[in-house]
């Protein structure tokens, strides 16, 4: 509805801002007119500006239009700016779409280009946004055949729709942001975002500005991703890695739903859904102190515990289905499929990095196989190497590496020189040996490993 969109109108000659409001306002949408930076920033400040219309020159005002827009831009970077100037060339045109203004308009500017350029900034935001929301989407929604998933979609409807926090419990790669999405998804927040914070490796000064926002004396103010998602849910990827600093804080929120950006004095009510995720026991970093218990009892007010791949081994089909799909889109291949006898294998092979490495080892299969013709992959097609890792005690560090971020000529040029180094250990950089159980000459395989800058130097 246009009576929500809220446009902020800056620029030093009140009549202009007059006739812009009175126009837009004749549209159905909400203005703020201000004359300067300042009173520019107080607005940004306290209210939810959708759109602005920015006036270049900007006299008698402490910041002019292009230090204003950077500063709007460090503020929230998916506001649209219109910049208008009563002195256009081309060149302050391109300057102004350069630094992140949406479009430029000269004055005395017609107004039916106005409401025209207002309109289309919008819907270009409003894409931009759904571009998000379907980027954080993931593209798999829980596969649930076995027992074992279907009792974990039942918990999950039933929480969806309720306002509580929930903690997902689970090893690494056994899917928990995809259960924290489809909870979301269920959820009556639906229509509002859904953001990710991963708690590892960071700081408290780091987490903190990255949650609340940060302001300061020369008005660069930047929003944090609490109130970015205002209205939605926030999933905390790692809970147990927060320093407990930052855990007081998030029990501080979690008890008002307040927020202070930080080196601001003003408090901001927030209202987000929390979902927080570990593969640790947090009773037991409780007891060695790493862990608040206050913290914990707000979390886990809905626990969920999410299962292994090897009590889900139904879902495997579905699963391998789902990521040969999406490698084969992604890199423009033809599509496969997995026949009965590689699926019931892959059944049987272990999986210590869950879904996760069973997508791993779906993507490397069709980065080898991208030349086979056939469109069937049975297990008597897949390379010797491959079925030589899946029984090796070491599968969880050889099949840890995600091919789906290289190009598929990278991917083959890393597969190649982690199997090589692989059978080089195994026999001991015996040349002879390597080549023969491998199937490639002893020339053949040393020009190999000197165009994969393999050390060939055994470690003292």
């Amino acid at each position: 509805m246009k009576k929500d969109i809220n446009i902020l109108i800056i620029d030093d000659e009140i009549d202009i801002c007059d006739q812009i409001a009175g126009l837009l306002e004749d549209e159905g949408y909400s203005t703020f007119s201000v004359q300067n930076s300042d009173q520019a920033f107080k607005v940004l400040n306290s209210n939810t500006i959708n759109l602005v219309i920015l006036d270049i020159w900007l006299n008698n005002s402490k910041l002019d239009g292009f230090k204003t827009l950077k500063k709007i831009k460090n503020f929230d970077e998916l506001v649209p700016v219109l910049m208008i100037s009563g002195h256009g060339t081309i060149e302050t045109a391109v300057n102004a779409v350069k630094n992140g203004a949406y479009d430029f308009i000269e004055k005395p500017f017609d107004l039916d280009i106005l409401i025209y350029k207002v309109k289309k900034a919008l819907e270009n935001i409003d894409l931009k946004i759904k571009i998000n929301e379907l980027t954080n989407l993931s593209y798999q929604k829980l596969v649930c055949n076995s027992d074992t998933t279907k009792n974990l979609q039942n918990i999950i409807i039933k929480v969806a729709k309720t306002e509580s926090s929930i903690l997902l419990t689970g090893p690494s790669g056994s899917g928990k942001e995809i259960i924290a999405k489809e909870i979301h998804n269920l959820s009556n927040r639906n229509k509002k975002p859904f953001g990710i914070l991963s708690c590892a490796n960071l700081n408290p000064e780091s987490l903190e500005k990255e949650l609340f926002g940060s302001e300061s004396s020369d008005e660069v103010l930047k929003l944090g991703i609490l109130e970015k998602l205002n209205g939605g849910t926030i999933l905390f990827d790692q809970i147990e890695d927060m320093p407990l600093k930052s855990q007081g804080k998030i029990v501080r929120f979690l008890e008002d739903q307040k927020i202070v950006r930080i080196g601001g004095n003003n408090s901001f009510l927030v209202n987000v859904r929390i979902i927080a995720t570990t593969k640790e026991n947090l009773n037991n970093l409780i007891d060695k102190n790493r862990f608040r218990e206050d913290l914990f009892f707000k979390l886990n007010v809905m626990p969920i515990q999410v299962p292994k791949l090897k009590d889900r081994l139904d879902d495997i089909e579905d699963l391998c289905n789902i990521f040969l799909i999406d490698y084969t889109k992604k890199n423009n291949l033809k599509l496969k499929t997995f026949s009965r006898d590689c699926i019931e294998y892959f059944k049987k092979v272990k999986f210590p990095g869950n879904v996760r490495q069973l997508k791993n080892l779906v993507e490397w299969i069709l980065t080898m196989l991208s030349d086979n013709k056939k469109t069937s992959i049975c297990f008597g097609d897949l390379p010797q190497e491959i079925k030589n890792v899946l029984i090796d005690k070491n599968t969880s560090q050889n099949l840890s590496k995600d091919f789906s971020s290289h190009t598929l000529k990278q991917a083959k040029k890393i597969f190649e020189k982690k199997y090589i180094e692989h059978q080089l250990l195994k026999f001991d950089n015996n040349i002879t040996k390597v080549s023969h159980f491998i199937g490639m000459e002893r020339t053949a395989l040393y020009r190999k490993i000197k165009n994969l800058k393999i050390n060939l130097e055994k470690e003292k």
